[in-house]
């Protein structure tokens, strides 16, 4: 039986499972499941129905499987920023909460007032332009509403992070969705222990980052039975728009492309713009750096040679 590779996308407002095979040196896409997606209110807040959404993920293997495939690697995709934690015991602490919510309002002022980092600072650790919703700052809302949710947690998983656990049992954070937590160095491409301590939380709840092309490990016992076959799980770059970057066919450094999703960005020739289920991908050339931008008003930072950034 020809080999075939199963990609799992996840957006905002719905999901698909979609399988690849190689047939003539050509790559052939074949959907075979899709879900839709959405936020609740949930306890006050804006959250995922992430217990469904993992239902949804198994439903997608399953109907593969029904459709006649047996994938050799599995590999999941979602929007950044969102996470998950779990307990000694590997159960999940808490609500998903969404992006969307609310609850980020006026902690970038908070980490400035009360703790002394000023946004100049936090890009130049981090490369990451400013945006309300960055994880760091739902950590911070979490550690005023519910700090005995933090002081229980014992891992911290991104939403793709926790899928591929449930499959597999591995829990890991991959680099793409990791970095737009805004704890991760830009240079050291790992988490930024300085920081993460002057924000008084807990380092060991941060898993090792790993990079696109990981193997994470085969489905559990459990998994197999439930779906019918045994993959392995590999890591893509889980940030859709990582992933959308990876896609463009690009043939030159000079290639110019246009993405209109969730935000609306144009470019000049030596601009790239990647387009991705949710948000956009941008990567561009210079040679110096550009200007600190403030957070009142971000601009797209340019921190070396070639850069990537990432807007949810």
């Amino acid at each position: 039986m020809q080999p075939c590779f199963l990609a799992v996308d996840i957006g905002a407002s719905s999901g698909r499972h979609i399988v690849g095979t190689v047939q003539d040196g050509k790559i052939t896409l074949q959907e075979v499941y899709r879900f839709e997606n959405g936020v609740r209110r949930e306890n006050g807040h804006l959250c995922w129905n992430i217990d469904a959404l993992a239902a949804e993920v198994v439903n997608g293997l399953k109907a593969a499987h029904d459709a006649g495939y047996t994938p050799a690697t599995i590999g999941i995709d979602t929007w950044a920023v969102d996470f998950v934690l779990l307990d000694a015991d590997g159960q999940r602490i808490g609500d998903a909460v969404a992006y969307r919510d609310e609850r980020t309002e006026g902690v970038r002022e908070t980490l400035e007032r009360d703790y002394g980092l000023t946004f100049a600072e936090h890009y130049a650790r981090t490369g990451i332009q400013y945006q309300k919703f960055n994880t760091v700052y739902q950590l911070m809302a979490l550690k005023q509403e519910h700090p005995d949710q933090l002081a229980a947690a014992k891992t911290f998983l991104m939403v793709p992070d926790y899928l591929n656990y449930l499959l597999c049992g591995v829990a890991a954070n991959e680099y793409t969705n990791a970095s737009t937590t805004a704890l991760v160095g830009a240079d050291s491409k790992d988490w930024d222990d300085a920081l993460i301590a002057m924000l008084g939380l807990p380092r060991d709840i941060f898993q090792s980052v790993k990079m696109a092309g990981t193997v994470l490990g085969h489905l559990t016992p459990e998994m197999q039975a439930k779906v019918g076959f045994d993959a392995e799980v590999i890591l893509p770059a889980t940030h859709d728009t990582g992933s959308a970057f990876l896609a463009v066919p690009a043939r030159d450094e000079f290639a110019a492309y246009l993405s209109s999703s969730h935000f609306r960005l144009s470019a000049s020739l030596w601009l790239r713009i990647f387009p991705a289920a949710h948000g956009a991908c941008l990567a561009w050339r210079t040679l110096r750096p550009s200007p600190v931008p403030t957070a009142a008003s971000p601009t797209l930072p340019t921190r070396a040679v070639t850069n990537i950034v990432t807007a949810t």
